[in-house]
């Protein structure tokens, strides 16, 4: 098999898009963006920059999204991004730089997931989870592998060459993404800190999937595959897991499927 390029078959895709699928800024407008938001941080030597937003629950989109849900469960996507070798990153960078570092690639990877029509469930260190509910099955499939897709771009063609100029370590990062039901919990001590949550095993598959030690890549859990347009499913390999993987018999004993997103740019 040759190599697949991810524009391959791309204007029947465009075409099949439903309102609610649609990148909310224009792919090379949106890019220019990040890449002046991450200039922005590394260009300030000595601080942190912050926004004028206020710190405010009006500001959450995923709170008042969840809010709005009722609880019984509902079909959503999930994807999981974590930067790897954090830790090793961290020993190896002052603080400042350090936090430099999870500040730009957490404000990037939420933006990308922002215009995506996803929802960031939460930050994790220095991973994120996210959700994608709309418009339909195909439409949030389709939501969160392109966001997943330009997560991978805008980190291996932008932001690295970015970090590598200022003499910072290149990000390798893994991406997992699971879909199926969850309901909506809350966590916490309203007299502290409380919030909105997702629940369910599809969160917890999202995040191992995640964890299969290939870096910079895309995967995909099976149940992903099935109903997925043919762009991208085209696109869509099949991964060997190692046999000690813990959720290699998960379903009904049978072998489960991780499917890794093979395209270049």
């Amino acid at each position: 098999m040759g190599v697949t390029y991810l524009n391959q078959g791309a204007e029947e895709f465009l075409n099949s898009l439903k309102p609610g699928t649609f990148p909310k800024i224009e792919e090379n407008d949106f890019l220019n963006y990040l890449i002046e938001d991450a200039k922005k941080y590394l260009n300030n030597s000595n601080t942190l920059v912050y926004d004028n937003y206020k710190i405010s629950k009006e500001y959450d989109p995923s709170e008042d999204y969840l809010s709005k849900l009722d609880s019984f469960s509902k079909y959503m996507v999930i994807l999981s991004i974590d930067i790897v070798g954090s830790t090793k990153l961290s020993t190896k960078l002052n603080l400042l730089d350090n936090a430099k570092i999870i500040t730009i690639f957490s404000r990037a990877m939420g933006a990308i997931i922002h215009n995506f029509n996803g929802y960031v469930l939460k930050y994790v260190g220095d991973g994120i989870i996210s959700f994608f509910p709309e418009p339909d099955y195909n439409g949030m499939h389709d939501n969160a592998l392109y966001c997943a897709y330009t997560m991978k771009k805008y980190i291996i063609k932008f932001l690295n060459p970015l970090l590598k100029e200022k003499n910072l370590p290149e990000l390798n990062f893994r991406i997992g993404i699971n879909s199926g039901e969850v309901i909506k919990t809350i966590v916490g001590y309203n007299k502290i800190k409380q919030h909105f949550d997702l629940i369910g095993k599809t969160i917890n598959i999202a995040a191992k999937v995640q964890s299969i030690p290939l870096d910079n890549s895309i995967l995909l859990s099976q149940n992903i595959n099935p109903l997925l347009h043919n762009f991208w499913k085209e696109k869509l390999k099949e991964i060997e897991l190692s046999s000690d993987w813990d959720l290699k018999k998960i379903d009904e004993n049978k072998d489960y499927k991780v499917y890794i997103l093979d395209a270049l740019f």
